[in-house]
């Protein structure tokens, strides 16, 4: 497996369906060998390794920092370099409005953990094995811009992801490169539950008339990946002119 006619090494958290798939399959049409993770999907995953050739699937979990600390004991004996991580799993609920009055202090931590702390954690492991100039993309959300999401926890997890990769753009000084993509509303599996009126709202405020799709966030991945080498401790918004 490990040759040295591929153009780079990508691991993507999270890539079964969505963003994530979307994006591994632009890494892999364009030469690179990409890891993947999945946290319940093992069917779906061992399709994707069937169709896709230069890819390999890993289970992780992200609901604690010692499940991502020991992924990557295992992670490393199938690698020992990395140029790129992207951070893209992430949990989420929509909560209606009759609810938003209450505070569920576990709730708040559950996501916090899952679309923070848990980056947090890949990327510190992660950069032990990434070469220099890797490249490191936090798939954000405009909720962590506007304030509105599915949930208020999902928000601050964001806006704090956000705020993660400037702070660690700034401590890696370019030894590698900590940006972020922040979608809009795409209609994924982590949307699938929230109600159609809500797609609705969100497409008429966007200046696009339309909702983005997984591949228009994928391409901008690999734009900052593959293009903007000069570009650190940005969050770039693609959301069709809503923010």
């Amino acid at each position: 497996m490990q040759i040295d006619n591929y153009k780079g090494y990508v691991l993507i958290t999270g890539a079964t369906s969505g963003i994530g798939l979307a994006t591994l399959k632009e890494f892999h049409d364009i030469g690179y060998f990409v890891y993947f993770t999945f946290c319940n999907s093992f069917d779906r995953a061992a399709e994707i390794e069937e169709e896709f050739p230069n890819t390999k699937s890993f289970k992780l979990d992200l609901s604690s920092n010692s499940n991502i600390k020991n992924f990557f004991k295992k992670f490393n004996n199938f690698c020992n370099k990395l140029d790129v991580l992207i951070n893209n799993a992430a949990q989420t609920k929509f909560v209606n409005d009759n609810a938003k009055d209450s505070f569920d202090e576990d709730d708040f931590l559950y996501y916090v953990q899952r679309n923070l702390v848990s980056q947090y954690a890949m990327i510190f492991h992660a950069k032990k094995i990434m070469n220099q100039g890797g490249s490191v993309i936090n798939i954000a959300s405009v909720a962590a811009f506007n304030g509105i999401g599915s949930n208020i926890a999902y928000s601050a997890s964001k806006a704090g992801l956000v705020n993660l990769t400037k702070s660690l753009s700034r401590q890696y000084k370019g030894s590698i490169k900590v940006n972020a993509v922040a979608p809009g509303l795409l209609k994924t599996k982590l949307t699938k539950e929230f109600p159609e009126k809500y797609f609705e709202s969100y497409r008429n405020a966007t200046a696009m008339g339309e909702l983005a799709s997984a591949k228009d966030v994928a391409d901008v991945i690999i734009s900052i990946v593959c293009s903007m080498k000069f570009l650190n401790g940005q969050c770039i918004i693609v959301d069709g002119g809503c923010v």
